[in-house]
């Protein structure tokens, strides 16, 4: 998801899971809104309603369950999610204004883009409505979006027929195994909210809100030479970070490549191999480029062997 990342607005990157089935296209869905209407009611959801609710959270084989609290009040979103398994935790973020661009809006407009660039995400993913059911005890339409190649995972999104809100998300692997679910148990939309629902309790943590905006790469050090088609760079390295890290995303996916200085042993079996939790791949080697030792590191929601295959495709920018 990573929930931390942006709650409800980034559920569309990283939260979802639910086995994915190939169903035959219901006749009732024809005349409905299409894959970009959907995500677009989504999209004015996610900023524009009050709500709450309680959600689990699958990855890995562990379940989580929480309640989210989301208001709009005078223009500004607020939100909170409380953990309500093992240790008392919540998270609050608020100061969201209109002028804020979630993932989904993101999404939104690279689908827009398709006809006028030919690289929108949808030359990269499948989109279509493949059905209706309920989740949390409301009608949702179904949404499958299936990649076009091996080097990203699918989604199933059950969106409210009502509000359009994100009910269940699902992302699974390239052999439909689950890799992360979140579902909604139960939901309230309500009319309004007030400021005093979203006052810190005594063990909370407010979340920073970081506005997007485009990367403005420093002088490069470091290149790709192979990049899965369909990504392109969002964040470039910082002045301030004592290691190198580029991040990536295709609209819907996203992976960072670390690069560090790293001090060779006889051995690099310490230093070589993967791990995985949920959608999220890590993957690490250790390399020399121009005569000195780095520790190239991969993390994002993409398969083992992508991560690998970029891993091995780092190079000098010069």
């Amino acid at each position: 998801m990573n929930l931390a990342r942006g709650l409800l607005s980034a559920w569309i990157v990283v939260v979802i899971c639910y086995p994915f089935t190939v169903m035959a296209s219901d006749e009732s869905l024809s005349n409905d809104l299409s894959p970009k209407m959907w995500l677009d009611k989504m999209s004015h959801s996610q900023r524009e309603l009050s709500y709450q609710g309680s959600f689990t959270y699958e990855r890995a084989g562990k379940i989580q369950a929480m309640r989210v609290v989301h208001g709009v009040i005078e223009g500004q979103e607020f939100e909170r999610l409380e953990h309500l398994d093992g240790d008392e935790l919540e998270v609050s973020r608020h100061g969201h204004g209109p002028e804020c661009i979630h993932p989904g809006d993101q999404l939104l407009r690279l689908l827009s883009e398709q006809d006028k660039k030919k690289i929108g995400v949808e030359h990269f993913y499948h989109f279509s409505m493949v059905g209706r059911g309920r989740v949390a005890g409301r009608p949702v339409v179904e949404m499958a979006v299936m990649p076009r190649d091996k080097h990203r995972f699918g989604h199933r999104l059950s969106l409210d027929e009502e509000t359009g809100l994100l009910l269940r998300a699902v992302q699974y692997n390239t052999d439909n195994r689950v890799l992360e679910r979140f579902q909604f148990v139960n939901l309230t939309v309500l009319d309004s909210m007030t400021a005093s629902t979203f006052e810190n309790r005594k063990k909370s943590y407010q979340a920073k809100h970081v506005e997007l905006s485009a990367a403005v790469p420093l002088q490069a050090v470091w290149r790709l030479n192979w990049l899965p088609k369909g990504f392109e760079l969002a964040v470039s390295p910082s002045s301030e970070s004592t290691l190198d890290m580029m991040t990536y995303t295709d609209g819907l996916a996203s992976f960072s490549v670390f690069v560090e200085p790293y001090q060779l042993k006889e051995t690099t079996s310490g230093v070589q191999g993967s791990a995985q939790r949920g959608a999220t791949m890590v993957y690490s080697r250790a390399v020399v480029l121009n005569g000195e030792s780095y520790r190239v590191t991969v993390v994002g929601e993409i398969p083992s062997l992508t991560a690998e295959r970029i891993a091995a495709s780092v190079l000098p920018a010069s």
